[in-house]
């Protein structure tokens, strides 16, 4: 589901019914707002964590070796695919 919404003059957006019901948000939840390489991804905050299940279900990564993964360690950074 994608839906286009504004930000206001205040840099605040208000996520539809729709979106809130889904994540079953009630007022005063927080959310979690993860950036990816190209976007965002919000989340039920959950302190055990249940509110990202699913979040990788639509990535396809290749698997790395293990000279990629000692590389990627050396420099600091993670591999984006």
């Amino acid at each position: 589901m994608s839906v286009i919404v504004k930000i206001s003059s205040q840099g605040q957006i208000t996520l539809p019914k729709a979106t809130r019901e889904f994540l079953q948000l009630q007022k005063g939840d927080n959310v979690e707002i993860t950036r990816f390489k190209d976007h965002i991804g919000i989340f039920k905050n959950s302190s055990d964590g249940t509110g990202l299940s699913g979040m990788l279900n639509d990535c396809v990564l290749e698997p790395l070796d293990l000279q990629d993964m000692e590389d990627a360690i050396a420099k600091g950074v993670t591999k984006s695919r």
